[in-house]
């Protein structure tokens, strides 16, 4: 019987958004809203494709014991 009672005060209950103001509940709609969330989908994945062009034509390095780094870099094949 008790938690009948809560489940139906809770049914009456005002949204939590009700006392924002124009400006905040103007932002909360935009945040919630579905394509905020596949606008940054889509900025994650262009950050994601950009860091992996950028690391496509790094150098390889190699930490060997002796020196601190040893950056060795790919050579073309030349047919002289």
């Amino acid at each position: 019987m008790i938690a009948v009672t809560l489940v139906l005060s809770e049914m009456h209950e005002p949204p939590y958004y009700t006392n924002y103001s124009h400006s905040r509940l103007m932002v909360h709609n935009v945040v919630t809203s579905k394509y905020f969330d596949l606008a940054i989908a889509a900025v994650i994945l262009l950050n994601v494709i950009t860091m992996a062009m950028e690391f496509y034509m790094m150098p390889k390095v190699s930490a060997r014991p002796n020196d601190e780094a040893a950056v060795t870099v790919p050579r073309r094949n030349s047919t002289l």
